[in-house]
Formats: C-alpha cells, structure tokens, sequence
C-alpha cells in the first residue's frame, strides 16, 4: 500500500483540533483541584460550625485557649482509669480545710501570792453565735489552811464552774459571768472533802485595745453545808496602759473580806494596792504586782506580791 502524505496532514491536523477543542472544555487541573476542595469543605465547615454552636450551649468556654486536642498530658486519664485532678481541684485537696465548727480558745495560768500561796487556773471557750460564747473554768487551790487537817494535800479547795462570755465592742470588752462550785472543806468546815462544799457565783470583765488595759473580778464563796462555817467576799479591779506590744503596766487593787466564820465576820483579811508589770511573748504573759497591805492592823498579813504567768492555746 502506497502513503499518501495529503492524508496522513490531514489526519494529523483532526487530531490537534480535536485535542484542543477538548481542552478548552474541561476545567484545568488545578482549578478542578480547587473546585473539588471547595465541595468538600463546604460540607465539613457546616458540620464544625453545628458543633461549635452545640457545645457553646451544653459546655460552659473554658478561659484556656488551648483546644482540647493540644491539652497537656496530666489531662489524660490516670493510669487507675480514674480522671486526674484539674490544677484548681488538686490545690483545694492540697490547701488546709476550713474549719468548719465553732471558735474556741483554752488559757491557762500558774500563780502564787502572798496570802493563797500556789494555785493554777484554767479556762476554755466555745462560740455559741458571734459574739456570745459557752465558758468553763477551775481553779485548783493548793493553801494548805485550806485543807482537811489544816496541813498536807488531803481535801484541798477544787473549784470548777461555768458561764458564758459576751464579746462587745469589736471584742475589746468581755463580760463574763459564771457559777462555781467548791469541793473541799473549806466553807463547810467537815472533817474531810466533801462535793460541793459550796457555790461562787462570780462575774470577770476585761478591757483591752492598743494602748489600754482594764480588767474588774467579783466572786462571793457561800457554803452550801448545813453548818456553813465561812463565807467570803472577793474582788480586784486594775487598769494600766500598753506602750508597746509586749509591755504593759499599771495599777492593781485586790480586797478579799471573810464576810461569815466561826469567830466573827466581817474581817478584812487583806486589802492590797501597789503597781504591777507584764511582758507578754508571743502567746505567754508574765505579771509581777506588789505593794503594802492596807487593812486593819491586826488582820493584815504583810507586803503583798503576786506573779501570774499565763499562756493562751
């Protein structure tokens, strides 16, 4: 067969026009790349837009920016299959509770004078509302003229009691009446110790802020036996000033009357004026007080001196 090169042009020509003819009809690859993208994101930006709406309704935006995808590892489960702490939860379980129940306070004080000699105190206070609070106390006599046999440690003077403390003026002023009873033999005069020997009913107020200090006691021992054998009137009241934080003098009067006893009543056992002086460190005090003994010449029983040292837990 012979080759014509007319129509082998002309089948060549057909085929150019052929191939442009198509290539001007379909779209150029990079554009169909980009049409076949747009068609598929349209979809996928639907579905995050639902649910970014979604979750804004059901979960409350955390302030973190960072998405959840990219939170750190310690957001992971825990290796026990138990959700690990957030950082807020794992500083309130490693932060000191609260505590939840009512204020309460405890002193203590070791004293010894010229007249009682040693003896130790104590108190404590509960809260009831603000304010007003639950109090008990004891007073652990150690006179050996107040025991049983006059001598010795048998049948001493125990006084335990309670009252309740109001708090006034922003808690610079406290009033605190209370009842005591006395077990020994000192006001019913038995041969050996007896409960209830007998009742003090007593009230304490103390004033203290910066710069002053006051402090008023009343307590009246009536014997509760049938042969009542003493009965006696106490009281002090002293005031001083507080130049520093851990200094403070002042003033100091102390009067304690044997108003009923088996010879006479009435007795000024001692009536005591003179300054004192207190150092307080941290929660502990120290107080020294000492001066004449003004009562009647016969009864009177020589300088006066009392130290305190108390501690508040």
């Amino acid at each position: 067969m012979s080759f014509d090169p007319t129509s082998h042009r002309l089948r060549v020509s057909w085929l150019v026009i052929a191939t442009l003819a198509l290539g001007s009809l379909a779209p150029s690859a990079p554009a169909a790349a980009q049409e076949l993208d747009d068609t598929v994101s349209e979809p996928i930006a639907d579905v995050s837009a639902t649910a970014a709406a979604s979750n804004e309704d059901a979960v409350p935006t955390s302030t973190d920016a960072t998405p959840a995808a990219h939170a750190p590892l310690e957001a992971a489960p825990a290796a026990n299959d138990e959700a690990a702490p957030s950082a807020p939860a794992a500083a309130a379980a490693e932060a000191p509770a609260e505590s939840s129940g009512p204020r309460t306070g405890f002193t203590a004080s070791l004293n010894q004078d010229a007249f009682f000699g040693f003896y130790g105190t104590a108190q404590g206070t509960i809260e009831l509302t603000p304010g007003v609070a639950f109090s008990i106390y004891t007073i652990l006599w150690t006179t050996p003229s107040f025991s049983a046999n006059g001598s010795g440690g048998s049948g001493l003077w125990t006084e335990v009691g309670a009252g309740v403390v109001f708090s006034l003026l922003d808690d610079t002023l406290t009033i605190n009446p209370q009842v005591g009873i006395l077990n020994g033999v000192l006001l019913s005069g038995a041969d050996a110790g007896v409960v209830f020997d007998g009742i003090v009913p007593n009230l304490t107020a103390n004033y203290v802020n910066d710069l002053f200090q006051a402090q008023v006691y009343f307590g009246y021992y009536l014997g509760l036996r049938e042969q009542r054998t003493n009965d006696f009137i106490h009281y002090w009241v002293n005031a001083g000033l507080r130049p520093t934080s851990f200094l403070a003098f002042g003033a100091h009067f102390e009067h304690l009357v044997h108003s009923r006893g088996a010879a006479a009543g009435g007795e000024h056992l001692y009536a005591w004026i003179g300054p004192y002086a207190e150092v307080t460190v941290d929660s502990f005090a120290l107080r020294f007080t000492a001066g004449p003994d003004i009562a009647d010449a016969d009864t009177r029983v020589g300088e006066f001196y009392k130290l305190t040292v108390t501690g508040t837990f």
